[in-house]
C-alpha cells in the first residue's frame, strides 16, 4: 500500500510530499500475515503532515480565523492548491475526536483542585444564541459549549460531579449558587465596578464609597498576610458589611436598592478568601478564559455548527492549560497531533 503525506515547506516554498510504502511478510514461524504501519497512521491515499494540521489547529482555536480565510492562507502562503474549506473541517473533525481523552481528563484534574472559577459568555451558533462555559484554575482550563445558560448544561457536560471539593469563585449568576460545592467566592472585582456605577449616578452618596473601601481594605489584607487572616479578621469585615447592609439606601434611588439586595443575598460567600488558601477575591483568570469567543464572534461572527463550537472547546482548553503551565501552545497541540492515540497521561507527559 502507498500514501503519500503532503508537508508545508517554508512561506513561499512547495509543499514536501513523502511517500509511503507498506509492505505485508508472512512469518515463518507463525505463518501469519504481519503489515507494516503506515508513518501517518493514515490509510488515504494522500494526508496532510502533522505540521500541516498543528497550524490549521492552531489558526482555528487560537486565531479564530473562519475556514475559508485558513483555506485561502494555505493555498496563497504555503503554495498547497488543493487546500479547501472541507480540508480545514476534516483536520479540525479528526483531531478533535482524538483529543476527547485528554479534554475530558481536563476535568479529573481540576477536580482535585483547591479552587476553581466559573464563567459564561453568549455566543452564537448557527445563528442561535448559546454559550461558551469555562471552569478552571490554576492550571488547567475546560471549556465547553452549550444552548443553556442553566443547570442542565452543566448535567449534560458532566461537570456537577467534579466541584464537589472545590471553593468555586463566580459572578451572581443564579446557577452557580444552586450547585454543590464546598463553599462559594463571589468576584469582588464585580462588585466594586458595580459600585463605581453608584458613585458616578450620585456622587454626593457616600454609601457606594464606603463598600468599595470595606472590599478593598480585605483585599489588601489578604495579600499583605502569608497565610489566610482566618475567622477573627473575617468576623470584623462581615460585621462592618452589616452595617452597611443595614442602612437605607432606597432614597438614592432603584439602582441603590437592587444591588444592596444583590450583595444581600450572597452576604456568605465575600470574604471566604480570608478563610481559604490560594482563593482569590477574583474571578478574572475565568474571564479571560472566554475572552476570546468574543474575538471568534467579532472576526467570523460565531460558529456555524454545534460540531465546530465543540472541536473549539477542545483545542482551546487543551491550549490554554498548555499556557498556564508555561508551555508553548503551538508545540503542545503538534505534540497531540503526532500522539497516534494520546490518553489521559497525555497532561502529564507534556503539559504539567
Amino acid at each position: 500500500m502507498t500514501t503519500q503525506m503532503i508537508e508545508i515547506g517554508g512561506a513561499m516554498e512547495p509543499p514536501v510530499v513523502t511517500e509511503h510504502r507498506r509492505l505485508t511478510a508472512v512469518c515463518p514461524h507463525c505463518h501469519r500475515r504481519v503489515h507494516g504501519k503506515m508513518p501517518t497512521g493514515s490509510s488515504t491515499k494522500t494526508s496532510y503532515g502533522p505540521k500541516t494540521q498543528t497550524l490549521v489547529v492552531y489558526l482555528f482555536a487560537l486565531q479564530s480565523i473562519p475556514y475559508n480565510r485558513i483555506a485561502g492562507m494555505m493555498r496563497d502562503v504555503f503554495s498547497l492548491e488543493s487546500f479547501s474549506e472541507g480540508t480545514v473541517k476534516n483536520i479540525l473533525k479528526r483531531n478533535a475526536a482524538k483529543a476527547q481523552a485528554v479534554y475530558m481528563a481536563l476535568l479529573d484534574h481540576i477536580a482535585r483542585e483547591k479552587c476553581a472559577g466559573m464563567d459564561e459568555t453568549g455566543v452564537y451558533i448557527n445563528k442561535a444564541l448559546c454559550w461558551f462555559w469555562c471552569l478552571q484554575c490554576a492550571k488547567y482550563c475546560f471549556v465547553f459549549a452549550d444552548p443553556s445558560r442553566g443547570i442542565e448544561a452543566l448535567k449534560r457536560h458532566g461537570i456537577l460531579e467534579h466541584l464537589a471539593n472545590l471553593v468555586l469563585c463566580t459572578d451572581r449568576h443564579s446557577t452557580y449558587f444552586n450547585v454543590d460545592v464546598l463553599t462559594h467566592q463571589f468576584c469582588l472585582v464585580h462588585l466594586i465596578r458595580n459600585l463605581q456605577y453608584l458613585n458616578d449616578i450620585n456622587e454626593t452618596q457616600q454609601w457606594s464609597r464606603d463598600m468599595q473601601k470595606l472590599f478593598r481594605e480585605a483585599i489588601r489584607e489578604a495579600n499583605k498576610a502569608e497565610a489566610p487572616p482566618g475567622a477573627e479578621v473575617r468576623k470584623k469585615y462581615d460585621e462592618r458589611l452589616d452595617e452597611l447592609l443595614d442602612q437605607d439606601v432606597g432614597h438614592y434611588g432603584k439602582d441603590f436598592q437592587t444591588l444592596q439586595n444583590g450583595i444581600i443575598k450572597c452576604h456568605d460567600f465575600l470574604f471566604t478568601f480570608l478563610d481559604h488558601e490560594g482563593v482569590p477575591h477574583h474571578n478574572n483568570a475565568s474571564e479571560a478564559a472566554i475572552r476570546i469567543l468574543k474575538v471568534k464572534t467579532k472576526v467570523s461572527g460565531g460558529f456555524r455548527t454545534q460540531d465546530g463550537a465543540d472541536e473549539f472547546a477542545v483545542f482551546h482548553s487543551i491550549a490554554d492549560t498548555a499556557k498556564r503551565n508555561g508551555k508553548s501552545k503551538f508545540k503542545i497541540l503538534y505534540q497531540l497531533i503526532v500522539e497516534e492515540k494520546p490518553d489521559a497521561t497525555f497532561i502529564e507527559k507534556y503539559i504539567v
